[in-house]
């Protein structure tokens, strides 16, 4: 059953990661994301973000340590769109994989 899920898995990531490029401007979504990443992390002290806040500062909280992540892959990659997609892709295969992990560890059927 592992086998299968596995091929599963790869197959998705390898489907999805064809149109990962197919797209060459940013959704206002991936904007948003990597943004409250920056201003949390890569830049805290910024004058400027999307996500201003009434007490005129951005909005940064530690609940979005998921789009510093992002962020972070944005600028490893030399600020490439492709790169936070892809992570979204393999973070959402990796989530699948634990989630079916514990559910067999508490003995639902596999089917």
């Amino acid at each position: 059953m592992l086998k299968l899920w596995a091929a599963l898995v790869f197959v998705t990531v390898a489907m999805h990661s064809t149109t990962l490029v197919w797209s060459p401007v940013f959704w206002i979504d991936e904007v948003q994301i990597l943004d409250f990443g920056r201003s949390l992390v890569f830049e805290p002290d910024t004058t400027w973000s999307i996500s201003w806040l009434p007490e005129e500062r951005p909005a940064a909280t530690y609940g979005y340590l998921g789009p510093a992540l992002q962020e972070g892959v944005y600028r490893m990659s030399g600020f490439q769109a492709w790169a936070p997609r892809l992570a979204s892709v393999l973070g959402g295969a990796a989530a699948a994989t634990a989630l079916l992990l514990w559910l067999w560890a508490r003995g639902v059927g596999a089917y």
